[in-house]
């Protein structure tokens, strides 16, 4: 069980990778802020940063925000029940 996750996990972030690098026009509007959900991997914060990265190189002038909202052990259930408290909550308080 614990495999298919990592599996499926993985299996998402190349989809995701490749695209959001195939990309010719950023996906993200220059002031938005981008927040990545999930659990301890994204806790981590590299996707977050890799695409943060890619966003400076590719397009200098589009100013996002990318920030991690990811809690360690977390799942699906558990990130629905706190979107609105730490999701929202956290971009609130960065916008502000």
């Amino acid at each position: 069980m614990k495999f298919s996750k990592i599996i499926l996990s993985s299996i998402f972030v190349i989809v995701f990778s490749v695209s959001v690098f195939a990309q010719k026009l950023p996906i993200f509007k220059d002031g938005q802020t981008v927040c990545f959900i999930g659990n301890s991997i994204t806790q981590a914060g590299t996707y977050h940063m890799l695409v943060q990265a890619y966003y400076a190189i590719h397009f200098p002038g589009n100013k996002v925000k990318f920030i991690s909202c990811g809690v360690s052990g977390d799942n699906a259930p558990g990130m629905i029940e706190r979107f609105e408290k730490d999701v929202l909550g956290i971009i609130l308080i960065m916008l502000f």
